[in-house]
């Protein structure tokens, strides 16, 4: 039997065990100046890392029976086992990959949930927009960067994130494994259409609890300042066009006054 990665558990099911906690958040901060600040918080609770090292230990001494007798581990184990999934020794997992992309991370170690915090800052937001509206799937956030996030239209900005079936699920479907899922959406003026579940901040802040969410796909809008680069342009093309239309009318005086010059002679 494969192991059964860490955090994929949600996906097969775990309905036996009993009151396992799971956190996944994601947080976007965007900025007036284009710049956005990305963290992800992954963590689960002792009894699921128990269980994915039994799942590991087992697998490296070819038990069929993985994870099936679970003892439980000394918290250094868990954090070295986690430390080792960080580090890619225990498979390609999101851990690995969020490090491999670039990201800063922290322990995370609060109420009983064990794991990281993933942190990065993209200068522009601009490089992960297009003109057309392209659904963004969640389960792919460690691509973030790497494909497009928003439409572009006119100034006003809007990404549209589908979640997974396996991230909408509900407590109520998934026996006692107790799920803690957000997006977090931080802005520095105030949002335009949005679905979030929650709105604060004087529209500024959005979430949306994947628990509550009412659909598959979340979706947000917001415009930001012109920079002041941006300003300069618009002002030195302002100054050209004046510029053109004085050349134009001075022209057409001259030729005024040479057809006058003439028919006076």
């Amino acid at each position: 039997m494969k192991r059964l990665k860490l955090f994929l558990l949600l996906v097969m099911g775990v309905v036996f065990f009993t009151g396992c906690a799971v956190k996944q958040d994601y947080y976007f901060k965007i900025h007036n100046d284009k710049s956005m600040d990305v963290q992800f918080i992954m963590a689960v609770d002792d009894e699921l890392i128990d269980f994915d090292i039994a799942s590991w230990e087992s697998e490296q001494a070819g038990n069929n029976n993985a994870g099936q007798q679970v003892k439980k581990y000394t918290d250094q184990e868990r954090w070295n086992h986690l430390e080792a999934t960080l580090n890619g020794q225990r498979g390609n997992s999101q851990f690995f990959q969020l490090k491999k992309a670039g990201y800063s991370y922290e322990k995370y170690n609060e109420n009983g949930l064990k794991g990281y915090i993933f942190k990065k800052t993209f200068e522009n937001i601009d490089t992960m927009a297009k003109y057309d509206t392209k659904q963004f799937k969640l389960e792919q956030f460690t691509k973030v960067g790497e494909s497009q996030l928003f439409s572009k239209k006119l100034g006003t900005y809007r990404a549209e994130i589908k979640i997974a079936d396996t991230q909408a699920t509900t407590e109520s479907t998934m026996g006692n494994v107790r799920v803690d899922s957000k997006v977090v959406v931080e802005l520095d003026g105030k949002a335009g259409k949005n679905n979030a579940t929650n709105v604060s901040d004087d529209g500024k802040k959005l979430t949306w609890d994947l628990n509550e969410l009412d659909g598959k796909v979340i979706y947000f809008e917001f415009q930001l300042p012109m920079t002041f680069s941006f300003i300069i342009i618009i002002v030195a093309f302002v100054i050209f066009i004046l510029g053109v239309c004085y050349f134009v009318l001075q022209k057409g005086n001259i030729i005024e006054k040479l057809k006058d010059k003439f028919r006076k002679n």
